[in-house]
């Protein structure tokens, strides 16, 4: 059985963290529905950085599709991109 645990951080520590269930494709609905999420954790753990803070992902499909990108874009959340 594999377990995908999903972490993000900052330089004071990890702002959020959650298991993908079982079964769960990491498409970009489900990606776009985990960022909604961590918008959410960020402003009420870390106010401070929470219109300032910046995305990093790699260069997995789901993360680089239209709809995560609109969803990006809407929130000002920007990113920084990883390397090809």
């Amino acid at each position: 059985m594999k377990l995908m645990l999903i972490v993000y951080f900052c330089s004071k520590g990890v702002v959020y963290k959650e298991f993908v269930p079982t079964g769960q494709t990491v498409n970009a609905a489900f990606y776009v529905e985990l960022l909604e999420r961590l918008k959410t954790r960020v402003a009420r753990v870390r106010p401070e950085i929470a219109n300032t803070w910046v995305h990093h992902h790699d260069n997995a499909l789901s993360h680089a599709l239209l709809l995560v990108r609109e969803f990006l874009e809407k929130q000002t959340v920007a990113t920084l991109p990883q390397p090809p």
